[in-house]
């Protein structure tokens, strides 16, 4: 009997354990570089792939702020465009902020990637990341140190 009740009890028990692993809770090793990058580079293949009416929602709150979606799309043609195809990028930094000096109440993620495109050997993209009130990773602001066109 007492066998009987000790499997019952491990046969209740294992649909609990299990829906904890499950529950989305933060784990002690999910560092917020972790999260943030793993945010960012979802982001990446869409801003990639030319899908910047789906990278502009997928942005930081205070980015859409900023930019309307025809701005967001005219930074995406000057920016990321001329590069052509990404041929390999690695992350170089990853450094968490509790607060940025133009955003003091913003936790943030500064990434730094070396990258090679189609249409340039060398490139270093920054991306900086923030934790939105919502819990969600999501990118902020995107430079490269391609040159900008002159507006002469």
């Amino acid at each position: 009997m007492k066998r009987i009740l000790t499997l019952l009890l491990a046969l209740l028990l294992i649909p609990i354990a299990v829906k904890a692993q499950g529950s989305g809770e933060t784990r002690g090793d999910d560092k917020p570089e972790t999260l943030a990058t793993k945010a960012a580079e979802s982001w990446m293949k869409l801003w990639d792939a030319g899908k910047y009416k789906e990278s502009y929602e997928k942005a930081a709150q205070d980015t859409r702020a900023v930019y309307t979606q025809r701005n967001w799309y005219v930074f995406w043609y000057a920016s990321r465009r001329p590069l052509g195809d990404v041929k390999s990028r690695k992350q170089i930094l990853a450094e968490h902020q509790k607060s940025l000096p133009s955003k003091p109440d913003q936790e943030a993620v500064i990434l730094i990637y070396e990258g090679k495109f189609e249409n340039e050997e060398s490139i270093r993209e920054t991306f900086v990341v923030f934790l939105e009130k919502d819990g969600t990773w999501r990118v902020w602001l995107y430079v490269n140190n391609l040159p900008l066109p002159s507006s002469r």
